[in-house]
């Protein structure tokens, strides 16, 4: 359709518009009942493969950190991954690109400047300046445009106040940068080493073979 409209003389709307409006039907049908349980039969239904996969992985890793005595309580609990699973993906792959244009989303790394216009927080807005990402929780929706990309939903973070360095931990990371540059270098002289003998024993084996 696009092909259609970008190649085709005219100037009706309905031919710009239907690859959009398929694009969005398509992703509300998947964010509706994409990874919901498949039925089997009328009265058997088995979760998605994909869920039942990873929120096993989610709950096996978080019991390394917790202990549920109670079999119901854990059962809920556990319960409670499935649907994260579930909504991770809804939210990121299915209704994403039901906007238009298709919104995007950006973690915020620690230590980044705080930025009232795309995050949201608790803080005093005099030390702004002073404040720092500590955890980002919650990406920011937005849209790219043109003219500055248009915040849908400000990133959810909590702000810690920057921590200055001194002179002596700025020389430590300076070196420290340098280590892992000089370590990179050196692997990569390893690589081209070993790159050249296999090429050596190529051209040896294919000499013997000529001969």
């Amino acid at each position: 359709m696009e092909r259609l409209h970008n190649n085709r003389l005219g100037d009706d709307e309905i031919t710009r518009l239907i690859p959009i409006r398929l694009r969005q039907q398509v992703y509300i049908a998947l964010g509706t009942r994409g990874f919901n349980d498949i039925k089997e039969s009328i009265s058997k239904y088995n979760k998605h493969n994909f869920i039942d996969v990873i929120s096993k992985k989610i709950n096996m890793m978080m019991d390394e950190y917790r202990d549920i005595k109670d079999i119901e309580k854990k059962k809920y609990v556990n319960a409670l991954a499935e649907n994260l699973v579930r909504d991770v993906v809804r939210i990121f792959y299915f209704r994403l690109p039901i906007q238009e244009p298709v919104a995007q989303y950006r973690w915020f790394n620690n230590n980044e400047k705080i930025n009232n216009i795309f995050m949201k927080g608790s803080w005093d807005e005099n030390e702004i300046d002073d404040l720092v990402v500590e955890v980002c929780s919650f990406p920011m929706i937005y849209k790219p445009d043109d003219d500055g990309d248009k915040v849908c939903t400000p990133a959810k973070v909590f702000p810690r106040h920057f921590i200055k360095k001194s002179l002596t931990e700025e020389c430590m990371d300076v070196i420290g940068n340098f280590m892992k540059m000089v370590k990179s270098d050196d692997n990569s002289a390893l690589s081209l080493q070993v790159d050249e003998n296999e090429f050596e024993q190529t051209g040896s084996a294919n000499s013997h073979v000529s001969n």
